[in-house]
Formats: structure tokens, sequence, C-alpha cells
């Protein structure tokens, strides 16, 4: 899944900042991360048993602290 996630969004203009294979090479950010950063912060689905489960999660501070790095 991860891979298709970082094909599709490459493929319409919107490569994963850190993604080393699908890159965007217009654009160098200093201090970028060495590997993608993936998250969701929100996951809502229903269980087998039809229960709605929700989670959130925050930002790693890995994450965090990278995306005050870029500009607005």
């Amino acid at each position: 899944r991860t891979h298709q996630i970082r094909a599709h969004l490459f493929a319409v203009g919107h490569p994963i900042v850190g993604d080393p294979l699908y890159k965007n090479s217009r654009q160098k950010i200093s201090g970028a991360p060495s590997r993608p950063l993936l998250h969701a912060s929100e996951l809502k689905f229903s269980d087998p048993d039809a229960i709605l489960r929700e989670y959130h999660s925050e930002l790693p501070k890995e994450l965090f602290d990278f995306l005050k790095l870029l500009p607005r």
C-alpha cells in the first residue's frame, strides 16, 4: 500500500517529501527527512462486529518539526 500511495501521489504531481524513489527533483528542501513521512492522524472504520472504531494520533515530533521548516 505504501508503494501505491507514493506512486499515485507522484503521478498527480504531489510527491511525498523525503521519498528517495519518487522525489520532486524541482524542489530542494533543506533539512528534508531521509525517509517518507506518512502519518494517519485519524482512522475510522467499522470492525467485523459492526462496531465503529476511531483512533486519533498526534503528529510525530520529527514530522511536526519538519513541517515548521516548510515555507508557507
